[in-house]
């Protein structure tokens, strides 16, 4: 959780620093930590119930939280001409659909809990 929580902050930081609105900042922070202990409380009972190692955790913990401050950071720091995108004349890469995309930080969350299952259904059809 303080793994993500750090994450969160970044991402927060990187919208404060290249937004004109700054008074939106505690409300994201607010959700982005809801959404993020969701996630540890679900990801814990995961964990547990497949009776995975805290090494596995970590890893994919870590692996989460570097793509969630990489996702936000795209996000920002790619310059896109949105009247060329809307007149037609450019469009937008794959990387960029999916970086602006409203599924892209959803997926991110997923990943780590489908990780989770695939790594239970490989162990369950090894021993059985």
């Amino acid at each position: 959780m303080l793994l993500l929580s750090f994450s969160t902050l970044i991402a927060i930081g990187l919208a404060i620093h290249f937004s004109i609105d700054r008074v939106f900042w505690p409300i994201a922070l607010m959700v982005h930590l809801s959404i993020n202990l969701i996630f540890s409380f679900v990801f814990a009972a995961l964990q547990t119930y497949f009776k995975h190692t805290v090494w596995q955790s970590v890893v994919l913990i870590n692996i989460t939280a570097v793509l969630l401050i990489a996702i936000h950071a795209m996000f920002y720091l790619q310059t896109i001409d949105w009247n060329a995108v809307s007149e037609g004349q450019q469009q937008l890469s794959l990387l960029q659909q999916v970086i602006h995309s409203d599924m892209a930080l959803w997926i991110v969350y997923m990943l780590p809990l489908l990780v989770v299952m695939l790594i239970a259904a490989i162990k369950k059809y090894r021993y059985s």
